[in-house]
């Protein structure tokens, strides 16, 4: 592995277990805006992989997928996509 590579998956592990923290992921009552669930298909292979990378990090299926919307929720609103560049529906 790259070093590279290796700060990333360092920097990206670290925050996903600091998001677990408690101080870091207050209970849904204490938040200040209202958390809602959603509830997200995928492919049998998606799932392998979102277990396998969670299994990697130590972590659970939950705390990956949390990072992972909201990373692209971030990247999406810096510009980092393009509108006609996104599928306007996505299909498995």
């Amino acid at each position: 592995m790259s070093k590279q590579k290796g700060n990333m998956t360092e920097n990206l592990l670290g925050e996903i277990l600091s998001s677990q923290a408690p101080e870091a992921d207050p209970a849904p009552a204490k938040m200040t805006k209202a958390a809602k669930t959603a509830s997200v298909y995928m492919t049998a292979d998606q799932h392998a992989a979102l277990e396998r990378i969670a299994q990697e990090l130590e972590t659970n299926k939950h705390a990956v997928m949390q990072l992972a919307i909201r990373h692209f929720i971030e990247d999406y609103n810096s510009g980092a996509y393009k509108p006609q560049a996104l599928y306007k529906k996505v299909y498995f």
